[in-house]
Formats: C-alpha cells, sequence, structure tokens
C-alpha cells in the first residue's frame, strides 16, 4: 500500500485549489471563426456557449429612394437580454452604405440600384458592456426590391421576309427584346405590338412571343 507524505499532500490540495481558481477565473466564448470556443478571463461567473438567438426580420431597402438623409429599414435584435449591449456589422456595405446604432436599429445611408446590385451580405455582432462579444450572427441579406426604371430595348434591328403565296399564319420574323428590371415581376414583364408605321394589314404580331407572321395571302 501506497503512503502519501504530509509535503506531498499539501502540494496537491494546493494545485487542485489553484485549477479551481483558474477555472472560475475563465469564460467560454465564441470565436471569430463558426464553432470556434475561445477561454477568456473574467471576472464573474462563468460564461457557457449557448445558441445564436438572433432574431433577424427580412430585410429590404427600395431602389432608387431618394436619401436626403439616412432611414431605417429594420432592426437587429436577440433574444438575449444583455444590459448596455451595443452592436456591430461587418460584410458589403457594412457602415458606409449601412450603418447600426446603439440600439440596433440599421439605417441606410445611400440610393440603391438593383440593376446595379441586388442584395447585400452582412453580418452582425453583438457585445455587452465590458465589450465582450454575446453574440456571433451567421449571415444575413439585405435585398433591393424593384421598381419599372428600365425600357425595354432590342439587341439588334431584325428583318423579315416572306415568300409571295405563303399560306396565313407564315411566320415572317421572331423578334426579341430585353428589359434590366426584375424578370420575376411584372416590371420585367413584356409586350410586343407592331407601330403605326407603314402598312400593317398583313401582318400580326404575337404581344407575348414577339412572333411576327402574316395573316392571309400575299
Amino acid at each position: 500500500m501506497a503512503w502519501l507524505s504530509s509535503q506531498t499532500v499539501v502540494f496537491l490540495a494546493t494545485v487542485a485549489s489553484s485549477l479551481t481558481l483558474a477555472a472560475a477565473d475563465l469564460a467560454v466564448v465564441e470565436g471569430e471563426k463558426p464553432g470556434e470556443l475561445v477561454f477568456v478571463r473574467n471576472s464573474h461567473s462563468v460564461l457557457f456557449r449557448q445558441k445564436r438567438e438572433w432574431i433577424w426580420n427580412k430585410l429590404f431597402v427600395e431602389e432608387e429612394k431618394p436619401t436626403p438623409t439616412a432611414y431605417k429599414i429594420g432592426q437587429l435584435e436577440s433574444s438575449r437580454k444583455v444590459d448596455g449591449r451595443r452592436y456591430e456589422i461587418s460584410g458589403e456595405g457594412a457602415n458606409s452604405i449601412f450603418t447600426v446604432d446603439l440600439e440596433g436599429d440599421l439605417f441606410v445611408t445611400k440610393t440603391l440600384d438593383r440593376e446595379e446590385k441586388n442584395s447585400y451580405r452582412l453580418t452582425a455582432k453583438m457585445f455587452d458592456r465590458n465589450n465582450m462579444l454575446i453574440e456571433r450572427s451567421g449571415e444575413f441579406i439585405v435585398h433591393v426590391t424593384d421598381i419599372n426604371d428600365n425600357l425595354p430595348v432590342f439587341a439588334k434591328t431584325f428583318n423579315g421576309s416572306v415568300m409571295e403565296r405563303s399560306s396565313p399564319g407564315t411566320k415572317v420574323v421572331q423578334v426579341q427584346a430585353t428589359d434590366a428590371d426584375d424578370p420575376t415581376t411584372a416590371n420585367g414583364d413584356l409586350r410586343y405590338s407592331l407601330t403605326d408605321d407603314g402598312d400593317l394589314s398583313a401582318f400580326e404580331i404575337n404581344s407575348e412571343t414577339g412572333r411576327c407572321r402574316d395573316w392571309f395571302f400575299l
């Protein structure tokens, strides 16, 4: 049977006490990278990693909206209650196009063009009054909504022909235009028609497809 001297017992007790104090003086917080844990010195109780509890609303900005002054488009908010919290944002347009105040209100400072860029990806962080990182977000997106600010254009000049005595309904030419507005909205919906220049009595065009054809014997 092994025996420990009184000096060894005292030493082990001292080591255990030091380890206990050291553990009590450390806090576990999320690092800069997703899933990364960092030990930091902490004067209060140990913090344990918790799931992220950001409350995101969909964020939208209308393109071409004037910005004589910055205006609010949403709010960064977490269900975790922290006294003296403050927010930081980073990513596309952070702290230039988009700013955030101490309450988490998100503002846009510039007029945006959806055809130039239709969305912005950002991240947010929340700190407590001691500048300790409390909440680190995943990515959130600010969408730029479309207005009907572009005219349809033809990429080239279309020329058609048809042989004489062709049957009614023979295809003469297929035209196609493009519109820079959002094609998933009515703003990007295209319709075709023939102008009043010239004799239109022998031709018609499909307003949706742009197919032009003759409709009686020529």
